[in-house]
């Protein structure tokens, strides 16, 4: 799975700069931004007792590309780390297309969906049987494709100097092969972060 990942970021970054030089319409706009987020996350369905998302609490760093001149679209890249006691700890790798609509003035929504890995470690230590023998096998988990679904809402105005466009997340996640018994599980995240595009004035 991670080749497909690296594979599309260079598909993404060749397509960037293919588009780069009728990117002039807004050149306050700066490709690989800063993302950083703070993440909450809950193994449940879909929208049901977000509170618990408040629970579980992890960090997250990433980037984007512009995609076409008016930056309505954009590629991200994201890794994120997360804390769950009951369901396991894990980090995510993954990338979405979003689509960023201006609702009013500079406020946007977000629509983006991607896909991306998932290494989700055991709440507790487990054991195996080798030889005959329960061994343990400790907290390790183990590597599930993830399917990132997200809605945002976010505040955005360019300036020619770094600037921050703050906003807020939910991301519902589909991980495949999780177990033989439930070969696929949802889980959500509760995103708050900004993207800090640097000045690109000497």
């Amino acid at each position: 799975m991670m080749w497909r990942l690296i594979a599309w970021f260079f598909f993404v970054v060749l397509l960037s700069k293919a588009t780069e030089a009728q990117n002039n319409s807004s050149k306050t706009y700066r490709n690989f931004p800063i993302i950083l987020s703070l993440q909450f996350h809950s193994l449940s369905f879909p929208f049901k007792d977000l509170k618990t998302n408040f629970k579980n609490a992890g960090f997250g760093l990433g980037t984007e590309i512009a995609l076409g001149s008016k930056h309505s679209w954009a590629q991200q890249f994201q890794l994120l780390w997360y804390r769950n006691k009951q369901a396991g700890n894990g980090f995510i790798v993954y990338t979405q297309s979003s689509w960023r609509p201006t609702i009013v003035s500079n406020i946007y929504t977000e629509l983006k969906t991607g896909f991306g890995l998932t290494y989700n470690y055991r709440p507790v230590a487990s054991f195996q049987q080798i030889n005959g023998n329960w061994e343990s096998a400790g907290h390790r988990g183990k590597w599930l494709f993830t399917v990132p679904v997200g809605i945002s809402l976010g505040y955005n105005k360019y300036s020619d100097h770094t600037y921050m466009a703050p906003f807020v997340t939910y991301q519902i996640l589909a991980n495949a092969n999780y177990a033989k018994s439930v070969p696929v599980i949802t889980n959500s995240l509760l995103q708050i972060g900004t993207r800090i595009h640097l000045s690109n004035h000497k």
